[in-house]
């Protein structure tokens, strides 16, 4: 771009006016290219940055000639021009960093997600060549059951369990009749929770007879009770028929002795544990596990398989 012929009879702000438009439409000529290259297509665009600049070079050297032709300044176009030129080329290159900083974000959020999701299948993977406690337990009652022609029926763990179990065992003798010789509280328990519409209901019935079992013989179940913050064993027999505390060995003692039935607990862990006398009419059966269930100890209730 040579020097204009004309430029020796402009007037000098003809000249700056000049000097204006030809850097307006530089830079409108560098926006409308710009626009016609992808931002995908980075190699094109930094070409063409390289070309606008040379292009911004040569109307600054120009310019900065006509200038001081006429005892102008030429620096200060040099300056226009450098600004000009430094802040297209800071717009284009923000434009191009932009997206390349969110790319890189993506692949790198991608990256981690692939690589956590290798880490939760390799740890899958880990998990299942480990044999649990709880796969140990299940695995023996499996064989336990088998030999004994049991079945569990399941009871949920929300703290009656061992109450629950023994309201189903319970519910399973229809007919208190056929007990003839039975305790009389025994026939008045099963005709109560043959009554009973609701699990909730039998859970109460069955807490209040093992309250009445530990009640009816202090002096041989208070040594063994686990009494809380200095609490008497009548507060502990209250806790046992009003509240959800977990029952154990001492409640069923308690139960199989207040109400003449014999309790067989079978678990993986030990031998069969039986409660109560043999010669008794009749006889509930409950499975002890000590890890099915993460809250802890659980008890459900066995029937027949066959």
């Amino acid at each position: 771009m040579g020097v204009s012929e004309d430029s020796e009879d402009e007037s000098l702000s003809e000249l700056e006016r000049r000097h204006d438009e030809e850097r307006v439409a530089l830079k409108a000529r560098g926006d409308r290219l710009r626009a016609s290259i992808p931002k995908k297509q980075r190699v094109e665009r930094a070409r063409l940055e390289t070309e606008l600049s040379e292009l911004f070079e040569q109307l600054m050297n120009t310019q900065s000639e006509e200038r001081s032709k006429r005892g102008l300044n030429p620096n200060e176009v040099v300056e226009i021009s450098s600004k000009c030129a430094s802040k297209d080329n800071e717009e284009s290159n923000m434009n191009v960093s932009s997206k390349s900083k969110g790319q890189r974000r993506k692949e790198k959020k991608l990256q981690r997600e692939t690589e956590q999701q290798k880490m939760i299948e390799e740890e899958k993977n880990r998990l299942s060549l480990i044999r649990t406690d709880k796969d140990e337990e299940e695995e023996k009652f499996a064989s336990i059951l088998k030999q004994n022609q049991l079945k569990i029926h399941p009871i949920p763990p929300d703290g009656h369990c061992l109450y629950a179990a023994v309201a189903h065992q319970l519910s399973l003798c229809r007919d208190s009749t056929e007990l003839s010789s039975t305790k009389r509280v025994l026939r008045g328990v099963l005709n109560e929770i043959k009554e009973c519409k609701s699990v909730e209901k039998s859970v109460r019935v069955v807490r209040a007879a093992a309250a009445d079992g530990l009640e009816s013989l202090p002096e041989q179940y208070a040594p063994f009770a686990d009494c809380e913050n200095g609490e008497n064993f009548q507060g502990y027999c209250d806790r046992v028929r009003n509240q959800s505390d977990w029952g154990g060995e001492l409640e069923l003692r308690a139960l199989a002795e207040f109400l003449g039935i014999q309790i067989q607990i079978f678990s993986a862990q030990f031998p069969v544990v039986t409660m109560g006398s043999e010669s008794s009419a009749l006889t509930i059966r409950l499975s002890f596990h000590r890890h099915q269930y993460s809250l802890g100890e659980h008890y459900n209730s066995l029937v027949s398989s066959i």
